[in-house]
């Protein structure tokens, strides 16, 4: 898979914005805003999590994600939690696919939680500016385009060459390997 671009975030950003402000301004008729606003946002986290496993360098474990995704937001819709537990359960989601398919240590997902936290304030501090859904989604999702500029999964075969038997075994084909090439030398 080719890895995400800034460019791509941002016209993840601009698809989750005005898909965002759309339907909250159709649900808005219908039903409480709040209750708009709870649909909405499990529908942005299941898009931005179908989108990164489409783009994941790893294919293992896409059925189980999806699986839990949909078993914690139905459970959160069947129990009634406020929108704030569904935000934050979105979040959790979305930090953890892209701590396990995009980032290959500790201090990697720590610095994508905190970017999930900038994008989570600006988002606020939009919709407290200017009272917009369109710009609350538009500032998160525009700060989580930058995920793509922390580093992510290095394919790199692991070494077992830490115990003695591999060393051992290592240091005897080097060393006719090394032998081979002087029998070589001396007879041109």
């Amino acid at each position: 898979m080719k890895r995400p671009s800034f460019l791509e975030g941002l016209g993840v950003a601009l698809g989750a914005s005005i898909a965002a402000g759309a339907v909250v301004a159709a649900l808005g008729m219908v039903m409480p805003l709040y209750v708009a606003w709870t649909f909405v946002t499990a529908g942005l986290g299941f898009g931005y999590i179908a989108y990164l496993l489409s783009r994941a360098p790893s294919r293992t474990g896409r059925l189980t994600v999806a699986v839990v995704w949909a078993a914690m937001t139905g459970m959160l819709f069947v129990f009634g939690e406020p929108l704030i537990v569904h935000i934050a359960a979105q979040l959790g989601a979305i930090w953890l696919v892209r701590s396990l398919y995009f980032h290959s240590g500790v201090l990697e997902a720590l610095a994508d939680l905190m970017l999930l936290g900038l994008g989570f304030a600006a988002g606020l501090w939009a919709m407290q500016q200017s009272g917009s859904g369109f710009l609350s989604v538009w500032a998160f999702f525009l700060v989580q385009s930058l995920f793509t500029n922390l580093p992510m999964v290095r394919k790199t075969p692991a070494r077992e060459s830490s115990s003695p038997e591999n060393s051992s075994e290592d240091f005897e084909r080097a060393h006719r390997n090394a032998e081979a090439a002087l029998k070589r030398l001396s007879a041109a």
